[in-house]
């Protein structure tokens, strides 16, 4: 059994056990950002609209929830990019509906790459 993992970024070829003989091929990792200090009233298409402009927007997820700073906050997925922190630079200090809004890289990747 191999037990390599295969280059970041490369598509694999995995096995279901239930049926034998079938594969699936999973889709390389898709950047996914995360942003805070959302204004109150914020729609997912909001969200889209803006950040369309500097990379394909894959999905958005608006929580109803606040993270620990109180604020409202989303999770971004772009396509088309190679690494997340090509995105963090270009929306940089990105204003919406006059607030500033703080975009990161999702911490379970941060955590994944080695970025603390």
């Amino acid at each position: 059994m191999n037990r390599h993992l295969p280059p970041y970024g490369e598509w694999t070829e995995v096995r279901q056990r239930r049926f034998k003989g079938t594969c699936k091929t999973i889709a390389p990792e898709i950047p996914t950002l995360f942003v805070s200090k959302l204004p109150t009233s914020m729609q997912k298409e909001e969200i889209n609209e803006k950040f369309s402009r500097y990379a394909q927007v894959v999905d958005v997820y608006l929580t109803t929830k606040k993270d620990a700073g109180g604020n409202h906050f989303a999770f971004a997925r772009f396509g088309g990019v190679n690494k997340a922190t090509e995105i963090i630079m270009q929306v940089k200090g990105i204003m919406l509906k006059g607030m500033r809004l703080e975009v990161n890289i999702d911490i379970f990747k941060r955590r994944m790459e080695g970025d603390k």
